[in-house]
């Protein structure tokens, strides 16, 4: 007889734990209540949620600072950890659907061969009271031989089971007794099997209908799940961008911002010798790194502000510039003024204003367009800035006034001290492992 080999239970026990570990909403549990039964981030994981981005080649290797960032990094590994979970759970449990469908086929062709047998047996029986029933009527009437008596229509199995009851003589009863005992016997078996069968049938139907329900759970999970990822994603990398670097004390999107425009033109003029730390130090004199005025830089490179310089009249030690662009830049119809994190005037920033961060976008009020168009401008005088001399008269270029060239160096010098490692040889630089974790990998972020 076919035998089904299972654990009864114990794989709907497996599937129901596996569904546990999918059972959140990574946006309604802080991070530190997830946290606990949640691996250690894994940014290489986490590549195809976050995709690539425009981060400048060494900038993955500066340590970070910042509970929002790291709290969102969490939030997003938890959703896809979760997410992943659920899936294994759709996998397994279609896999235990799949081998109990089996078990209940294979339980339910093993009941119909008894029941059938069942049949069988009991014609059997019917057909041993019908011999005893000729027996004792010959014995009354004192005839009968063997061809009027014995079981003539028992089904051929049962008689190659059961010895042939020779019926002629005393030996009938005896016989007929022997069978029929044996008959209640297999009978009795047969009936056993029929009941374990039904109640093996009844607990795979149950393990079914469970396992049902825990595939559909998993399926809603990962469908829930899987739609938060791009959201968390996004707030992932705008945290990001915003974060500080911890070597420098300025929002990764700035520190980027020159970066980027420094090795732009580098690849552009070779010759240049432009350092980023350079593009830095004015930022830092024109605008506070995009702050003035209590301004900021998002992620994209906006200034969350309009900067706007004073008058250019003639007044306050001001050049006289009149207005070059009909307001359009500066809002000032009358005279120019310096606009941006960069301080362009209008007439200067059309031959210098170039798009930096890749939106198709060329603005003055964009931190990656202002410091590209600033670099650009840098690299246009004689010499190369590696150079006391070429850079001084670099930054006269920029503003033609001794103080001011001293307040760039000064702004400069803490920038100039930081080294931006090289970009890593492989071409997604911003999952390489940082050498500095961004956060303690095993807690949750204050």
């Amino acid at each position: 007889m076919f035998t089904v080999r299972r654990a009864p239970g114990a794989l709907v026990a497996l599937l129901l734990w596996l569904l546990a570990l999918s059972l959140t909403a990574a946006a309604q549990t802080a991070p530190e209540d997830s946290a606990s039964d949640v691996p250690p981030v894994d940014l290489d994981l986490l590549r195809e949620d976050l995709g690539e981005d425009r981060l400048s080649g060494g900038l993955e290797l500066m340590e970070l600072e910042g509970g929002t960032y790291q709290a969102a990094l969490l939030e997003l590994w938890t959703a896809r950890y979760r997410r992943d979970a659920a899936r294994a759970t759709i996998d397994a449990t279609v896999a235990t659907l799949a081998a109990l469908d089996l078990d209940l086929d294979a339980v339910t062709r093993e009941r119909a061969i008894e029941k059938t047998r069942r049949t069988s047996l009991l014609a059997a029986l019917d057909e041993v009271a019908a011999a005893r029933a000729e027996v004792a009527v010959a014995e009354f009437m004192g005839v009968g031989s063997e061809d009027d008596l014995g079981l003539r229509s028992l089904d051929r199995q049962l008689a190659a089971e059961v010895a042939a009851i020779p019926v002629h003589s005393d030996m009938a009863w005896e016989a007929l007794d022997s069978q029929q005992a044996e008959l209640d016997t297999m009978l009795t078996a047969t009936l056993t099997r029929i009941a374990d069968h039904t109640e093996e049938l009844d607990g795979l139907q149950t393990e079914i209908q469970d396992g049902r329900a825990v595939l559909q759970q998993a399926r809603i999970h990962d469908f829930v799940l899987t739609g938060e990822l791009p959201g968390l994603a996004e707030e992932v990398r705008t945290a990001r961008w915003a974060t500080t670097v911890t070597a420098v004390g300025q929002p990764l999107v700035v520190v980027d911002a020159y970066v980027h425009a420094a090795r732009t033109m580098a690849a552009e003029q070779p010759d240049c010798g432009i350092e980023w730390w350079m593009v830095a130090g004015i930022g830092a004199v024109e605008s506070g790194h995009g702050t003035f005025g209590g301004s900021s830089v998002d992620a994209n490179g906006d200034t969350g502000g309009t900067i706007i310089g004073i008058v250019l009249d003639g007044e306050n030690g001001t050049a006289v510039i009149s207005d070059s662009d009909g307001g359009a830049l500066d809002g000032d119809p009358v005279h120019d003024r310096a606009v941006g994190p960069m301080q362009f005037i209008p007439q200067s920033w059309r031959t210098f204003g170039r798009d930096g961060n890749g939106d198709d976008v060329v603005d003055p009020h964009n931190l990656y367009d202002a410091a590209l168009a600033a670099a650009g401008l840098l690299c246009r005088v004689d010499g190369s800035l590696s150079a006391d001399a070429g850079l001084r008269a670099a930054l006269l270029s920029y503003n033609h006034r001794e103080v001011y060239v001293g307040a760039v160096l000064r702004a400069a010098a803490p920038f100039r001290r930081v080294v931006i490692p090289d970009p890593p040889p492989v071409a997604d630089p911003v999952f390489a492992p940082p050498a500095t974790p961004v956060f303690p990998p095993a807690t949750a972020p204050a």
